[in-house]
């Protein structure tokens, strides 16, 4: 099979094979909503019959994972579409048939999008108990295009259709963890930057969301590529808050976004910016809430500075004042 192959997928990638109780084998491929099928000659190299374009696969994208279960044919696939991720992210929908060929009916979505653009399916069987193998980018140093394989039980519904699997969000080797305890005043301020690129979300700073990593778009991020050099993020609030602490989850893409050279924090005195007072070190550590401490002050704006690191832009999942 190649691109010459007729009915050939837009993108012949991504394959699956799958062997039936009576031996005969299938393969399943594609992508760019373009999913394929044939069944495999027993050399497990040569089709036998043509191509065919499975029907009832909606919202199909890439990497599909077919298995059987109690007589009744699975397909885990890659879907692309608003009704289960943002723009530009995968989520694994399935589908149900009689048949290896299909037709095809939708069943829902089992995996919701992750920490990476990618979302591809594995779903297999280990001593009695079943598990959705997949990967994302929540380990260290991890993102889009460095993937961490996960793993995490999945559950079946007495009708035959699966759960929904809950994703495991601490990766092996670190990384996540929880907010510092405190009253978290970002949350009724009004942000404002210098600049923030227009595909990203200046509100994702102060939305309360836990990043599973700094590679975790998931509920977007303030972003500013691909400016270099000092840029801010700025809290504002109505009437005077007293502040001692900040915490920052850094954002990370592994592409033009990086983890930034310095931060430094500072506050409003009524008719200039200047540093707060005390402050200790301004972490510029991944995969975690980077906390700094200072004297407490009591002011309507805090202000975050932050300059990259030659080459990079810069970018902030979380910033917490406490």
């Amino acid at each position: 099979m190649s691109d010459s192959t007729p009915n050939s997928s837009p993108l012949n990638i991504d394959p699956t094979v799958f062997t039936d109780d009576d031996g005969q084998a299938y393969i399943y491929w594609g992508s760019y909503y373009g999913v394929r099928a044939a069944k495999l000659k027993p050399d497990m190299i040569n089709l036998d019959g043509p191509v065919v374009t499975p029907s009832g696969v909606s919202n199909f994208w890439e990497a599909p994972w077919m298995f059987k279960r109690n007589g009744t044919y699975y397909l885990a696939y890659a879907a692309n579409d608003s009704g289960c991720s943002q723009p530009g992210y995968a989520c694994v929908r399935y589908a149900t048939a009689s048949n290896p060929l299909g037709p095809w009916t939708q069943r829902g979505v089992v995996l919701d999008q992750v920490t990476s653009t990618t979302n591809h399916p594995a779903i297999v069987e280990f001593n009695g108990q079943w598990y959705m193998v997949y990967h994302n980018a929540g380990a260290p140093g991890g993102g889009d295009f460095r993937r961490s394989v996960t793993l995490d039980k999945l559950y079946w519904n007495a009708d035959g259709t699966m759960q929904k699997v809950v994703q495991t969000t601490t990766p092996i080797g670190g990384g996540g963890g929880q907010p510092p305890a405190g009253t978290n005043h970002a949350l009724t301020a009004t942000a404002s930057t210098s600049y923030v690129s227009p595909w990203e979300t200046l509100g994702a700073i102060k939305d309360g969301f836990v990043p599973s990593g700094s590679a975790d778009h998931s509920h977007g991020a303030y972003g500013n590529w691909n400016h270099q050099g000092t840029e801010w993020i700025e809290y504002q609030w109505p009437t005077a808050r007293n502040l001692s602490k900040v915490a920052t989850y850094w954002f990370d893409d592994d592409q033009g976004i990086d983890l930034p050279a310095s931060c430094q924090v500072q506050y409003w005195n009524g008719s200039a910016y200047v540093n707060v007072p005390g402050q200790s070190a301004c972490g510029v550590g991944a995969n975690t809430y980077n906390v700094t401490t200072f004297n407490q002050i009591s002011t309507t704006r805090l202000r975050l500075n932050i300059t990259s690191r030659t080459g990079y832009s810069t970018g902030v999942l979380e910033w917490m004042a406490l």
